[in-house]
Parts: structure tokens; C-alpha cells; sequence
């Protein structure tokens, strides 16, 4: 009878780390901005005087995303990408291209960052922001360099998470572009919207639609 109960005890454990390992499943989700048909930015703040779709300038594909601010004042951002129903300590995972202009002097550049907002509007703006774990520039040079970095949602602030894309612009140089940007959430329960895929959010990769959602198990 020991055996028995130690058995079932044990099968009972392994069902249980089972459903822990699907929960904290990580899945990836992707846009290159490739449907024209979606919006390219979910979003703007600040002074961003033009985006949109670039058929002249891209990483890889046929398209990228471009933004322009006019006048140069503070630091423009374009909304990348909202997600929805983290829980606290999920961590988000966000890998993009960019490129910036060199047309001579100080060359323009991007950043990925992060805010909090309310879960029903992506510009009722509701506190927090940083680079996460990887504040680096990116797009220097007028050349596509990519950049990765990992944010931690607090649950201190908003519900909902925006992922931004800045412009640092200088003089003549005012134009920055992202293309072929992941997202990795280590909670499949989250819900993701992406600028350059269809609403109301990415579809899952592997299988539809060309975007792919691939699960690491814990």
C-alpha cells in the first residue's frame, strides 16, 4: 500500500509540474510588416510628422515601418506592439532591426522601450518605462543593426503593456525605420497586439497565416 501511495503521490507531482511547464509555456510572436492592409503603428507620442510602410527601405522581406518627427523636440515613439493580461514578474522579450539616416553629422537612431497603459485605450498613458535589460541604441550608422532586450511587467502601474519604438533624430537626420520584430512572452495566457500584422492582435506562427508561435517548455 506504501508503494501504491507513494506512486500516486508521485504521478500526482508530475501531472502538477505538467500544468506548471504548459502555463509558463513561452510563446513567440512576429510581424515584418508585410500586410499593408494592417496599421503600421498601433500608436504615437510626440512629434511624429510622418510613418507609415516603406517599400524602398527594409531589412529583409518587401517592406519596413518608417517614422519621421518634425520638429525635433523630445523623443517621438511609435507603438509597437500592446499586450495584455500579464501577471506580475512575466517577462517580455522584444527583438527588432532598425536603421537610422547618415546624411552627415549626428545620425539618427531607435530605441525599444516600455510604458503601462489602461487595457481599453493604448494612449490613456499610466506610468512606468525603461529600456529593460538592454538600453542600447540601435539603427547607427545608416545601417540595420538589431537590438533585443527584456522587460518585467511590475503590475505596479497599467495593466496593459506598450512596446515602443523611439526616434532620436538630428538635424537632416529625422527618419528612423524597424522591420522583422519578435515578441516572447513566457506566459501563453497574454494576449498580444502587433502594429504590421491583422486586428485585433498577431496570429500564432507555425501554421497561420505565416506567423508562428513557437512554445518553449519550462
Amino acid at each position: 500500500m506504501r508503494t501504491m501511495n507513494t506512486m500516486t503521490t508521485l504521478l500526482a507531482a508530475s501531472g502538477m509540474f505538467a500544468c506548471m511547464s504548459v502555463a509558463n509555456a513561452d510563446t513567440t510572436y512576429s510581424s515584418s510588416w508585410e500586410d499593408t492592409n494592417s496599421p503600421a503603428l498601433l500608436g504615437t507620442y510626440g512629434n511624429v510628422a510622418d510613418y507609415g510602410y516603406d517599400s524602398a527601405n527594409y531589412h529583409d522581406g518587401s517592406n519596413s515601418v518608417f517614422m519621421m518627427e518634425d520638429p525635433l523636440q523630445s523623443t517621438p515613439q511609435g507603438y509597437l506592439a500592446w499586450i495584455h493580461d500579464l501577471e506580475v514578474g512575466d517577462e517580455v522579450t522584444v527583438g527588432i532591426w532598425a536603421m537610422g539616416m547618415d546624411t552627415g553629422g549626428t545620425n539618427s537612431r531607435g530605441r525599444l522601450w516600455h510604458h503601462y497603459s489602461d487595457s481599453e485605450d493604448i494612449t490613456a498613458y499610466a506610468g512606468g518605462g525603461n529600456g529593460g535589460t538592454d538600453t542600447s541604441y540601435i539603427g547607427e550608422g545608416g545601417e540595420w543593426t538589431y537590438g533585443e532586450t527584456t522587460f518585467t511587467f511590475t503590475g505596479d502601474e497599467g495593466e496593459s503593456m506598450v512596446i515602443e519604438g523611439r526616434v532620436y533624430a538630428y538635424g537632416d537626420n529625422n527618419m528612423v525605420w524597424y522591420d522583422e520584430m519578435t515578441i516572447t512572452v513566457n506566459n501563453d495566457a497574454a494576449s498580444v497586439e502587433m502594429a504590421g500584422v491583422p486586428a485585433p492582435g498577431a496570429l500564432a506562427l507555425l501554421g497561420l497565416g505565416g506567423l508562428v508561435a513557437r512554445r518553449r517548455r519550462a
